[in-house]
């Protein structure tokens, strides 16, 4: 066993939805010493977690190990999948009309929203007193209906007194109740953005918290106690029982740590040139810019969740729905496959582990007349109960062993209407689906030797209802997967030059015949894409020097681009910013909008420097709550200042932005 007494290692840890990996950086030179894969239980992620790091351990010392960083899709998919829990919402100076058209739009992802009176203005003051008697009668019956509640005031980032005293109600009355406020968020005025933001972290806190307290629980279990910390969405890192709090900032985990890991196993700052990381998932597939030194940009929007936009500081993702488990439809009238976003679990592993299921799809083709369009199979899912006796008998059905879509409709020719019966019983986890994926066309191809590659063939012959040779299919599928991410690299690339390409317009589409069909008679487009394609994720390695040659770029297929959220996840640093406002009040004094409250000052000078003497203290733990030892804390000062007409100097507003960061090393324990 391998144990390093004086180059101690970081454990990251990327759970996604297909995969949990685990990579082990040495924290000397910052390369890989160890990784592994296992496929993600998301039902029981104790043992994903045990699993993957007893693959590690196999051959590593646990004494190697000096600290652990998470990061994850968990947050995202909870929403995406609408996985959250039950929470409910307090507004204060909010415009009730303009709050029961967001309820009505799903924006705050519950309906129990109560609007009390209580406001400020825009300088702090208080313009309508906090009505805490609404809020006491409101609680009893609410408290027992919900897990966490959101409190956010219209102007509460100017004086969050309001909220504030509202959670300390809560806490008084239930103390198990999770809450949250919108100044602990974002310092941004939009207030409905930010009460959108305050309610889906109530939101997600209860689904990470599952999360986070499986690794702890492993972890203990292993007798290995140390430093954990997870992924925000701008790629740097906070502590576990800061990330319980805050979930929200996870929301894009994953993909940050992707970027971060990209960066560093293809040295992207030293390419000289820009490069674009093409992420390839099981289910999703990330592209993000990283500029000539290797630096990601920064959304400024915020962070966006489905149809939820936050105001979640994070790395400019663009994603799309393909991976290697995408589903894959028969050909149109056209001629053409469709692959993704819908995914399965493809019918290669499945049959491993089920190897009757390759033997009922060959009586499938045994028939004259296939009964079915594609091969799908059906698996249980979570034990949560059903809503029919349709969904009953089909949960009964599979309780024991997968079906096909045959074997449990019956020689009933499958149509719309029971597929669309099978894929909502999916979509709410009371079944699971197999189907072709480009995982099976690549089984197909003979690039793939792990799982049961015969049932991926009898499979194409389905989906092309034995119309196609295998290999056919399965090539064009592969070349679809090229098309569909070269694609939405340009469209990303147009964005960001300002040029945003028209979905379905002329220009678009002759891209996309130019990307899909090379001997292309007529006007085309040859792209050439300004960056080097860089690859990360499990599937990358069988589309990326493809999608580079499409692109008229080179390609990099980075060692351990496998683990690169993972590595990612090592190599992180803690940072955490606040920022304050301080505004002259028009009589000669200057207020600080403080996270505790307001105060006045008789002059900028003064103001600027006991907000320091404040925050500074404040920063310090803030940071050490996040995780992070010894932090470093830091400020900058800038003054908005305009001359009026006459040459008059004008005092608008001043901004002190501090930041607490870290090296790797000085992890809190």
């Amino acid at each position: 066993m391998l144990k390093l007494s004086d180059n101690f290692g970081v454990l990251g840890i990327d759970a996604g939805g297909t995969f949990t990996d685990l990579a082990l950086v040495s924290e000397k030179d910052l390369s890989v010493i160890a990784c592994a894969k296992t496929p993600t239980l998301r039902e029981d992620m104790p043992a994903t977690i045990r699993r993957g790091l007893d693959l590690i351990l196999a051959n590593i010392s646990s004494d190697t190990i000096k600290s652990v960083s998470l990061a994850t899709t968990f947050a995202t998919n909870a929403i995406v999948e609408n996985r959250t829990r039950t929470t409910a919402l307090i507004l204060m100076g909010y415009d009730k009309e303009r709050v029961e058209t967001a309820i009505k739009q799903n924006r705050f992802h519950t309906d129990k929203v109560l609007i009390v009176n209580g406001a400020h203005d825009t300088k702090g003051n208080e313009t309508v007193p906090l009505d805490l008697e609404s809020v006491k009668k409101w609680l009893p019956e609410t408290v027992s209906q919900v897990e966490a509640i959101a409190v956010s005031g219209y102007f509460s980032v100017r004086n969050p007194s309001h909220e504030l005293e509202v959670k300390n109600l809560i806490n008084e009355f239930s103390p198990r109740t999770y809450v949250t406020c919108g100044h602990e968020l974002a310092s941004d005025l939009d207030a409905m953005l930010r009460a959108v933001t305050a309610a889906l972290n109530a939101d997600l806190i209860p689904v990470v918290m599952e999360l986070l307290e499986s690794v702890e629980l492993v972890f203990k279990e292993k007798n290995i106690e140390v430093p954990i910390s997870i992924v925000k969405s701008d790629g740097t890192l906070v502590g576990l029982e800061w990330a319980k709090l805050h979930p929200i900032e996870t929301i894009l985990s994953g993909p940050a740590a992707s970027a971060v890991g990209a960066r560093h196993l293809a040295k992207a700052d030293k390419l000289a040139s820009p490069s674009w990381v093409v992420d390839v998932g099981g289910t999703t597939t990330d592209i993000i810019y990283l500029d000539e030194k290797g630096h990601p940009e920064l959304n400024p929007e915020g962070a966006k969740i489905g149809e939820h936009r936050t105001l979640i500081k994070t790395i400019d993702i663009y994603t799309f729905g393909l991976g290697g488990d995408s589903r894959v439809l028969p050909r149109d009238r056209y001629g053409m496959i469709s692959v993704g976003p819908k995914r399965v679990r493809p019918i290669c592993t499945e049959a491993s582990e089920f190897p009757e299921i390759t033997s009922e799809m060959k009586k499938l083709l045994d028939e004259k007349n296939l009964n079915v369009d594609e091969p799908l199979i059906i698996n249980k899912g979570r034990e949560i109960d059903a809503g029919n006796d349709f969904e009953a008998k089909v949960v009964a059905s599979v309780n024991k062993t997968p079906l096909t879509a045959n074997e449990l409709i019956g020689e009933e020719r499958f149509s719309r209407l029971w597929l669309t019966k099978i894929e909502e019983m999916e979509d709410k986890g009371l079944i699971s689906l197999s189907g072709f994926t480009p995982t099976d066309a690549l089984c197909v191809l003979g690039k793939l030797n792990k799982w049961d590659s015969k049932a991926s063939r009898t499979a194409a012959a389905i989906i092309t209802q034995k119309c196609e040779q295998a290999d056919s299919f399965a090539k064009d599928v592969c070349r679809t997967v090229v098309h569909n991410i070269a694609l939405n690299v340009l469209r990303k690339s147009f964005t960001r030059a300002g040029r945003p390409l028209k979905a379905g317009g002329e220009t678009e589409k002759i891209l996309s015949d130019t990307l899909l069909h090379k001997d292309l008679i007529g006007p085309r487009i040859t792209p050439k894409l300004d960056g080097v394609i860089v690859g990360a994720g499990a599937p990358a390695w069988a589309f990326i020097n493809e999608v580079g040659e499409a692109l008229g770029t080179r390609a990099l297929l980075p060692e351990y681009a496998e683990v690169t959220g993972a590595v990612g996840a090592a190599i992180g640093s803690f940072y955490l910013r606040h920022t304050v406002l301080l505004t002259p009040l028009g009589n000669g004094l200057i207020r600080a909008h403080l996270p505790s409250g307001i105060m006045d000052y008789e002059n900028i000078d003064d103001a600027a420097k006991y907000t320091v003497e404040i925050m500074t203290p404040w920063m310090e733990r803030r940071a050490a709550t996040a995780g992070a030892a010894a932090a470093e804390i830091n400020y900058e000062r800038h003054d908005e200042i305009v001359t009026d007409g006459v040459g008059s100097v004008i005092h608008l507003w001043t901004q002190l932005i501090f930041c607490a960061s870290n090296r790797l090393t000085e992890r809190k324990k």
